[in-house]
């Protein structure tokens, strides 16, 4: 398990926000709006809106207003990979709507969404995250090598799933799915590292910067069967690994993660276009 954090460094944590773009999206996905019927598959380019990040990235994706950014080094076919996985996060019906209009308007206002360098070698000697641009976005890093390689668990199925929880559910739903101990959320981390079911001894990540976000992606991926293949592979670190031990062992936090409401994708995740 890669065990760095999913916001690439400590600078991308900024929540200074571009505030003129952030009103004019929310504004497109408001009640009464019909734009976005289907997710925009924006061009390969950079948009003219982001054209102060062509000193970064050349290739720009986006989803219901959540951007994906890439270098050149980066292969289109897996620049496409993970904007299809968040196609299938947020548009897990593939109504061509966003299935939680809540998390995807919070994701626009926090303007969250997701990097990609070649390698953790690009991803680190770049200047981007001392920049001020990266401070004007909450973005989550996936590297082209660790994304959709044969014989491997695709990480993008990860990192995707946490820049939604922390950006999206947390803040839409600060009570159930904030960071914090005292959220429902927080709470049943907290008994699940207790049981055992859950292990994470990796000092980087503390509880509210980080433990709460890999408890939720374990839940909802092991929930929706994403890591029924995994148990032994994953077994140092999670337990409940299918739908089955997910109801048996943890079933407040099924039943949490299954409340209509909230809409949180917990059918299959087929990332196709």
């Amino acid at each position: 398990m890669n065990c760095r954090p999913s916001r690439y460094p400590s600078a991308v944590r900024s929540r200074l926000r571009n505030l003129a773009v952030a009103m004019m999206l929310i504004t497109l996905w408001g009640h009464s709006s019909t734009a976005g019927a289907a997710p925009p598959d924006v061009g390969q380019g950079l948009p003219p809106a982001q054209a102060n990040l062509a000193p970064w990235f050349s290739q720009f994706r986006e989803v219901f207003g959540v951007p994906i950014f890439a270098t050149n080094r980066v292969t289109q076919d897996d620049v496409d990979r993970v904007r299809d996985v968040l196609k299938a996060y947020l548009d897990n019906d593939r109504d061509g709507q966003p299935d939680n209009r809540k998390v995807a308007r919070e994701l626009v206002r926090n303007n969250a969404g997701m990097v990609m360098f070649s390698n953790e070698g690009e991803a680190d000697k770049s200047t981007f995250w001392e920049s001020r641009e990266a401070e004007k976005y909450e973005l989550f890093l996936v590297n082209g090598d660790e994304t959709n390689v044969a014989g491997r668990f695709d990480a993008s199925l990860e990192e995707v799933l946490h820049m939604i929880t922390d950006s999206g559910y947390g803040p839409a739903y600060p009570a159930a799915f904030g960071a914090k101990r005292q959220s429902q959320l927080g709470r049943l981390t907290s008994a699940a590292i207790k049981r055992g079911d859950f292990v994470y001894d990796d000092p980087s990540c503390g509880f509210s910067t980080c433990m709460t976000q890999e408890y939720f992606y374990w839940s909802v991926t092991s929930l929706n069967g994403l890591q029924e293949n995994r148990c032994e592979e994953i077994s140092d670190e999670w337990r409940n690994c299918t739908p089955e031990l997910m109801r048996l062992n943890d079933p407040k936090m099924v039943a949490l993660i299954t409340k209509k409401r909230y809409r949180i994708p917990l059918g299959p995740i087929n990332a196709q276009p």
